[in-house]
């Protein structure tokens, strides 16, 4: 990291874009493996409703083994579907910004005197 003009350090936007596109790619494995559990266990019909478990979202006292496979095959597309969402908003955030930023704030100033057969913008 850099330190900025200020001393406080400079936040590179396109780092956390990255970090939540790994973390994001990470959590789609954890669901390939979670729905590769539940189909090879046979725990599918564990809870015989959906989408509550037992007639409660958190099932605390009749929660087996297949229940609980059940359940977090629930929990992470849940987390998966959040976190797919928020990486694709961040990132169209991101390159919105610095298209922008491109024709905006890099432009050099206009000079005070453009003078007589000057262009201001050169």
């Amino acid at each position: 990291m850099t330190e900025g003009h200020d001393g406080a350090r400079a936040v590179n936007p396109v780092r956390g874009v990255h970090r939540l596109a790994v973390l994001t790619a990470a959590a789609t494995f954890l669901l390939l493996f979670v729905g590769g559990l539940v189909t090879s266990t046979g725990s599918g019909l564990a809870v015989p409703d959906w989408p509550l478990s037992f007639g409660r979202f958190f099932p605390v006292l009749q929660i087996t083994l297949g229940g609980a496979t059940i359940w977090s095959s629930r929990a992470v597309p849940a987390t998966t579907s959040h976190l797919v969402v928020g990486a694709a908003l961040l990132a169209t955030s991101l390159t919105l910004t610095l298209r922008a930023s491109r024709f905006v704030g890099w432009r050099r100033p206009a000079r005070a005197t453009a003078g007589p057969g000057r262009h201001p913008f050169p």
